[in-house]
């Protein structure tokens, strides 16, 4: 079995963008599931219009959760200004809400 920097098809291994990869699988089942947990709690005819709302707003909460982390993973690796790669994490160019806030983007 050859080595991960040993690809046959002779791309170069690129070990930041695999720990891009490797940390945004997760996120994309955690939206999944949010998305899915919205639905059915659209969906359900038991819930009242209180619980209901509260759901969704924690499916809400998710869902901003997970693009935050995700675009502050694609910053990571990004070319600095003397050309390298770092893996520093950099604000997105938007502004981010504040833990235990919402966004009004």
């Amino acid at each position: 079995m050859p080595a991960a920097d040993d690809i046959p098809d002779g791309s170069v291994y690129d070990a930041a963008d695999q720990l891009k990869h490797d940390l945004k699988t997760p996120l994309t089942t955690i939206y999944s599931r949010a998305y899915l947990l919205g639905r059915a709690a659209r969906r359900a005819p038991s819930l009242t219009d209180e619980e209901r709302g509260k759901m969704l707003e924690g499916v809400a909460a998710l869902e901003t959760a997970v693009r935050t982390m995700s675009a502050l993973i694609d910053t990571m690796g990004d070319e600095g200004v003397d050309g390298e790669r770092s893996l520093s994490l950099r604000r997105p160019s938007h502004e981010l809400a504040e833990p235990g806030t919402r966004s009004t983007t």
